[in-house]
């Protein structure tokens, strides 16, 4: 009877036990990642994301369960050792880096020539949005560093770029004025995926599959940035 009443565990059944766990089922991020695992489709996936997360929306501790779960391995860097102190050993599946993201990314590609990574998730730059162009400069420069393991079907979620001013109801009115604003100057949306975002949707090798408050997006063909770009 017991074993009858298993349900087979899915990315979405997944995702959706860790935010009622953890955070809310209502979540500006939940979207984004629902897009982005249901496409991984319960296969092994190499991931990696900057930005080690052991609060909010706890997503070190999503992409591990997915690993564990379905294969695969996760890298996760952020330049603060704090997060991965308080998630400790999450398996051999998964490494914790304290490291400059882009460097660790850089470092990453060069000694892993010819590896795909499935997934990869850009949150490691806390955005100041009276001013967001340094996280915007940073989310580039992680994009820029991670292109040599982007192969077609590769899948990029920018956390912190809303599409408009409704995706972000949970900041103070003052706030909501610089939002406003630099949406108002329509230079692209703000945050962390400001540059990637304005590059990508440009761009006939990359697909934009889903934008809320992060935006997910998928490698269609297999040319790299060209130096101008970069």
């Amino acid at each position: 009877m017991y074993r009858r009443q298993l349900r087979q565990l899915t990315p979405s059944s997944l995702l959706e036990g860790h935010f009622r766990i953890f955070s809310s089922p209502s979540h500006v991020c939940l979207s984004g990642f629902k897009v982005a695992l249901d496409l991984l489709d319960g296969g092994p996936a190499s991931i990696i994301e900057t930005g080690t997360s052991a609060w909010g929306t706890d997503s070190t501790a999503l992409w591990a369960k997915y690993v564990k779960t379905f294969g695969g391995r996760l890298w996760s860097v952020d330049i603060r050792q704090e997060p991965a102190l308080k998630l400790g050993f999450l398996g051999h599946q998964i490494e914790l880096v304290v490291e400059d993201s882009v460097l660790f990314l850089q470092n990453f590609a060069s000694e892993n020539e010819g590896v795909k990574i499935d997934l990869i998730y850009l949150d490691s730059f806390d955005v100041d949005w009276s001013d967001p162009t340094p996280a915007a400069n940073h989310g580039w420069a992680e994009f820029v560093a991670i292109q040599p393991l982007v192969k077609p079907g590769t899948i990029v979620i920018i956390d912190d770029t809303p599409r408009n001013p409704t995706e972000m109801p949970f900041v103070s009115e003052e706030v909501m004025k610089h939002v406003r604003s630099f949406f108002e100057r329509k230079i692209g949306p703000p945050g962390k995926g400001n540059l990637v975002f304005n590059f990508v949707s440009q761009s006939s090798e990359w697909e934009i599959l889903h934008h809320s408050y992060n935006f997910v997006v998928r490698k269609m063909y297999a040319q790299p940035l060209s130096a101008t770009q970069v």
